[in-house]
C-alpha cells in the first residue's frame, strides 16, 4: 500500500503537523521523527494528530527509535517502526478506518441492554398524582405571580404649577463691547429704518398779497430830429430807484424832431399796491432809448390792489416738520421692533435721522393757501439690545439663584421686563435696569414617584401624590386594564407625566 513521508522538524507543533497531514494522497501517512532529540510533542499532541488523520480518512505510523515516543505512540494505538523500510514492509494493525462499511453494527438485543443501563429510575414518590397536582399548582401559581408583575401598567399626570422666579440686572451697553461680559457689560446693535407719512393743518396766519396791476400813462419826449420807434413792453423804472418798474403795453413812434411827445398807455410789472405811484415818479427808461428819448408820468398810476389771504409763514412750516417727524420716529421705532427678534430692547435716546429722502410742502412756500400739508421720507438710525445677549447675561444669575429642588418648567423661556427707560450718555453709553424673569416649576423625579405608589390603590396612591406635592397638582392615574385594581409592583411599568 502506498505510504507518505512526512520529515518532521525539531521546531514542528501539533498544528504544522496537522496542517502536513493535508498534504498526503495515500491512505498510509508515516511521521518520521529527527534522529536528534529536540522534538518534544506530548500525548495530548499525538492524539490531536491521530484524529486529525482519521477524520480526513488516513492511518498514521511513527519511524522513532525514542523509547519515551514509543511508549506514548503504544498508549494511542499508533504503530511505531524503527525504520521506513520497516514500516514499508509490515503491516500496520493500528489502522482505524473512518469508513461506514468499517463500523461494526450493533445488535437490537445489545442496543436495548445499553438502553436500559443507562436509563435513569426515577422515585416512586414522582409518581404520585398528588405530587403530580401540587407541581402543577405551583407552575400556575408562578404565571399568575408573572402576570401579577409584567401584565398592569399605570400612567401618572401630575400638573405641577408654575412659579415665576425674578432677579434684577443693571445692564451696560457700550459700543465699545464685542461680547457679553457677565459683570454686566453688552454689544450695541445698531438698525437703519426706513419710514414715510403725511400730515396737514391749517393755515390761520394772514397776509396782504399783491392782487391787480397798476394802470397809468407815459409822456415820451423826442430828445433827437430822428423818429423814434418805442417797442411793446418798455420797461420804465421809477426815479429812485425803489424797484417799482413799469412796461408799455402797446408800441408807437414818436414824431422827428427834438420836443415832439408821445403819451402811451403803462402797466405795473409786479401787482399790488405798491404800483399806484405819485405822477412824476417814473422816468428812467430801461435800455438804449435813454439817450435819445426822455419819460414822465403826468398823472398818477392807479388800480394795484392787495388782498388779504392765508398764507404759511416759515413757522408754520418748521411746526409741522416738527410734528410729522415726532410721529415718523414714533413709527421708526414701532416698525424697527417688528423687524428685529422678539425681545430685543430699542434706546429711544439713541434713535436720530441719518438723512431726510424727501420733503414736499404744499402749497410752496409764498402761495397761499387755507391747509398746509407735508410728504415727508426719512431714515432713522438706533442702537439697541440683542434678547440673546441679555439671555447670556441673565442666564447664569437665574440658574445661581434657583431655589433648592426646582427646575426650569419645560418649554418656558426667559423673558425681561424694563424698570426704567434706557438712559444713553453723551458717549454712546447706555445704560438700564432690568428684571430677568423665567418660569420654574418642582422638580419630578419619575422613579420616586413611581416607587411611592406602587402596588397602591388608585384612591391611595392620589392621597400619596398630594401629600407629597400639593392638592394643587390634581394627579391623574389611568390603569391598564382598566379593572385591575391595584398599580403595578414593578416600577418599570409605571410612566410619570408632568
Amino acid at each position: 500500500m502506498k505510504t507518505h513521508l512526512i520529515h518532521l522538524e525539531q521546531d514542528d507543533n501539533v498544528i504544522s503537523i496537522t496542517d502536513k497531514l493535508s498534504w498526503g494522497k495515500a491512505q498510509r501517512i508515516l511521521l518520521v521523527y529527527p534522529t536528534t532529540p529536540g522534538l518534544n510533542l506530548q500525548k495530548i499532541d499525538l492524539l490531536l494528530i491521530k484524529r486529525a488523520a482519521i477524520k480526513q480518512g488516513f492511518s498514521i505510523g511513527i519511524v522513532s527509535r525514542l523509547n519515551d515516543v514509543k511508549s506514548l505512540a503504544a498508549e494511542l494505538n499508533i504503530p511505531v517502526f524503527k525504520s521506513i523500510k520497516h514500516a514499508q514492509r509490515r503491516t500496520w494493525s493500528a489502522f482505524v478506518s473512518d469508513r461506514k462499511d468499517d463500523i461494526k453494527r450493533k445488535s437490537a438485543v445489545e442496543i436495548r441492554k445499553m438502553s436500559l443501563e443507562t436509563k435513569t429510575i426515577e422515585p416512586k414518590w414522582r409518581t404520585l398524582i398528588g405530587v403530580r397536582l401540587f407541581f402543577f399548582s405551583l407552575g400556575v401559581l408562578g404565571v399568575l405571580l408573572i402576570s401579577l408583575l409584567f401584565i398592569p401598567s399605570a400612567n401618572i399626570k401630575l400638573n405641577i404649577p408654575d412659579h415665576i422666579q425674578s432677579i434684577t440686572l443693571d445692564v451696560t451697553a457700550d459700543e465699545s463691547m464685542d461680547m457679553v461680559n457677565l459683570s454686566g457689560m453688552i454689544p450695541v446693535h445698531t438698525k437703519d429704518i426706513e419710514v414715510e407719512g403725511t400730515r396737514l393743518i391749517s393755515i390761520n396766519t394772514k397776509t396782504k398779497i399783491p392782487d391787480k396791476f397798476s394802470v397809468g400813462k407815459i409822456l415820451f419826449t423826442n430828445l433827437t430830429e430822428s423818429q423814434i420807434e418805442i417797442p411793446l413792453g418798455t420797461i420804465i423804472a421809477r426815479l429812485d430807484n425803489t424797484g417799482i418798474r413799469f412796461e408799455t403795453i402797446e408800441s408807437g413812434d414818436i414824431s422827428a424832431g427834438i420836443g415832439q411827445t408821445l403819451v402811451m398807455p403803462i402797466r405795473a410789472i409786479t401787482p399790488g399796491e405798491a404800483g399806484n405811484m405819485e405822477a412824476n415818479s417814473l422816468g428812467s427808461l430801461i435800455g438804449d432809448l435813454g439817450s435819445s428819448v426822455s419819460a414822465i408820468n403826468p398823472e398818477p398810476s392807479f388800480g394795484g390792489t392787495d388782498r388779504i389771504t392765508n398764507l404759511a409763514i416759515e413757522s408754520d412750516r418748521n411746526g409741522l416738520f416738527s410734528i410729522l417727524e415726532d410721529d415718523l420716529k414714533v413709527k421708526a421705532i414701532q416698525a424697527a421692533q417688528a423687524q428685529l427678534a422678539n425681545g430685543d430692547i430699542i434706546f429711544p435716546d439713541t434713535v436720530v435721522v441719518e438723512e431726510i429722502l424727501d420733503e414736499i410742502f404744499v402749497p410752496a412756500a409764498g402761495q397761499p393757501g387755507n391747509r398746509l400739508s407735508l410728504d415727508l421720507k426719512i431714515l432713522y438710525t438706533m442702537h439697541y439690545a440683542a434678547y440673546s445677549d441679555l439671555v447670556r447675561l441673565g442666564e447664569p444669575a437665574l440658574k445661581a439663584g434657583l431655589p433648592d429642588g426646582y427646575v426650569s418648567s419645560p418649554g418656558s423661556s426667559i423673558y425681561f421686563d424694563l424698570l426704567n427707560k434706557p438712559a444713553t450718555n453723551t458717549n454712546g453709553t447706555t445704560t438700564l435696569a432690568l428684571q430677568v424673569n423665567q418660569n420654574i416649576q418642582r422638580a419630578v423625579n419619575g422613579l420616586y414617584v413611581s416607587r411611592l405608589v406602587q402596588g397602591l390603590s388608585v384612591q391611595d396612591s392620589y392621597k400619596i401624590l398630594e401629600e407629597e406635592y400639593g392638592p394643587e397638582i390634581k394627579p391623574v392615574v389611568e390603569i391598564s386594564p382598566p379593572w385591575w385594581p391595584w398599580l403595578p409592583i414593578v416600577t418599570l411599568r409605571i410612566a410619570v407625566e408632568n
